[in-house]
């Protein structure tokens, strides 16, 4: 495909960085939207995507407690709650069956609930924008693709302040992730390795992000 023709958009600044990183010289277009549906709807709402293939590149929390964090795949399907599906073309053809991705309207914390939404939907990973990118593009009458990267598994436990470490613009409050690791002085070294187990899972997801995007789109 022509790179030209081709446009990612991350949520976050980070995600960006790292897959700018990992795709090393090739010429795509990467932008930062913000995390969250509202942001993406704003940035498809801006773009002259007219012929273009859009992606939807980044880190997404596991369901599926098969998969392991810095695994990365492209969606089959993407669905919501409200019980919305969406396909992209390419996969859109009788019996295929593939990863799924479930939009959520908030970061999922506890392995309890990322458990029960994986019995209820049977979805592989879960994400805050998948289902309004989706949405949106098919409203435009885009061709549209979403990858993504396990940065944290099933299994793993999120703390609650998670969701302020990113701006609305999708740049990284770090000050505030530190404030969180030194908070609590006798969890200290429980939160660092969390930091940069979580650190390291997005680094390793969007390599793999960025590899699928090779070998599908270019």
């Amino acid at each position: 495909m022509d790179s030209r023709r081709l446009k990612v958009i991350c949520p976050t600044e980070h995600e960006a960085h790292l897959l700018r990183r990992h795709l090393g010289r090739a010429r795509l277009s990467i932008s930062c939207c913000g995390p969250g549906p509202a942001a993406i709807e704003r940035w498809l709402g801006t773009q002259r995507c007219a012929g273009c293939t859009v992606i939807l590149a980044g880190v997404a929390g596991g369901l599926d407690p098969s998969l392991r964090a810095g695994s990365a795949a492209t969606a089959d399907r993407v669905i919501d709650l409200a019980g919305g599906c969406w396909r992209p073309d390419r996969t859109a053809r009788p019996g295929h069956v593939g990863l799924t991705i479930l939009s959520v309207q908030q970061v999922l914390l506890r392995v309890e609930e990322k458990a029960a939404l994986f019995q209820r939907t049977g979805a592989h990973l879960a994400d805050l924008e998948s289902a309004a990118f989706a949405r949106s593009a098919e409203r435009a009458a885009l061709s549209w693709s979403v990858v993504r990267g396990i940065s944290d598994e099933a299994t793993l436990e999120l703390p609650g302040e998670i969701g302020a470490w990113v701006a609305p613009d999708g740049s990284v409050r770090a000050a505030r992730a530190a404030l969180w690791a030194v908070r609590a002085p006798s969890q200290l070294l429980g939160r660092y390795r969390l930091l940069r187990r979580l650190s390291i899972g997005a680094d390793e997801a969007m390599c793999g992000v960025a590899r699928r995007i090779r070998e599908v789109h270019t």
